[in-house]
């Protein structure tokens, strides 16, 4: 199995000199285990985003130490990833072919705060949020090919998107960034398979297809492992099965098969 080792803790509360310092010890670290144990670990890395220069120079510095993966909050201070404060980073990302990975790290709303609501539901809004942000500030559409993945299955994104594409049609000024309706820029998206529900993820399976779809667990806070919410789903064939259990990763990493198939 390759796996893709996630660091996501928010350093927003960190002035930018000493949030650089923390990314660049994070990565580092990455940089360490997937040198030590390169047929077992892809790379990620996380990158100081309150300052345009310091980001640019670290995303330059994680290619240097082999790292392919950029791991992204939804947002950044309020900012969510479409803002114009963040075309530079789209720009390079895409540009190395490189791939990104949202996770929210949190919703600080205090509504949210009761009853755990900021995980439980809280998250799924910010990567509606995020997603949102995405498409209809013109990334999507300014960069055809970038690959971006979202946690938990993109939230409840992809299974409510009628009343944005009925906008297309009632509310024309939606559409200034966008060349297709919102719906369409769905299948520009990977997605994990983390949504804790089997049904729900047949329904993404049918929405988005197993080529968009990776892995993704939840370790240690799972319940239930991913091949087994895998197995649940009982409408999946088994060629979808294994796209997301590995096949579509590949893929979207470029990785060769064979390098990885003792493992």
């Amino acid at each position: 199995m390759i796996t893709s080792a996630d660091i996501l803790q928010s350093r927003s509360w960190a002035p930018p000199q000493e949030e650089a310092e923390l990314a660049r010890m994070v990565n580092d670290m990455a940089a360490d285990w997937a040198g030590r144990f390169p047929r077992r670990f892809i790379g990620s890395f996380v990158l100081p985003l309150g300052d345009p220069a310091m980001m640019l120079r670290e995303l330059e510095r994680a290619l240097s130490l082999g790292l392919r993966v950029a791991n992204l909050p939804s947002n950044y201070r309020g900012d969510y990833l479409g803002h114009e404060r963040y075309e530079e980073l789209w720009a390079a990302l895409h540009q190395h072919g490189l791939a990104a990975f949202i996770h929210p790290d949190g919703i600080r709303d205090p509504w949210f705060q009761d009853y755990a609501m900021w995980n439980s539901i809280g998250q799924s809004i910010e990567e509606v949020k995020v997603m949102s942000s995405l498409i209809y500030q013109g990334v999507m559409e300014r960069h055809p090919g970038l690959k971006i993945a979202m946690a938990h299955g993109g939230g409840y994104m992809p299974h409510y998107m009628g009343r944005l594409d009925r906008n297309a049609t009632f509310r024309p000024d939606t559409m200034r960034n966008l060349s297709k309706l919102p719906s369409a820029y769905l299948r520009d998206f990977y997605y994990d398979s983390c949504v804790y529900d089997a049904r729900t993820l047949e329904i993404l399976v049918e929405r988005v297809g197993a080529d968009r779809i990776v892995l993704g667990g939840d370790y240690p806070f799972a319940d239930i492992a991913p091949l087994d919410l895998l197995r649940q789903a009982s409408r999946l064939t088994d060629e979808q099965r294994g796209m997301i259990a590995g096949g579509t990763a590949m893929r979207l990493l470029e990785l060769d098969p064979a390098a990885y198939s003792s493992q």
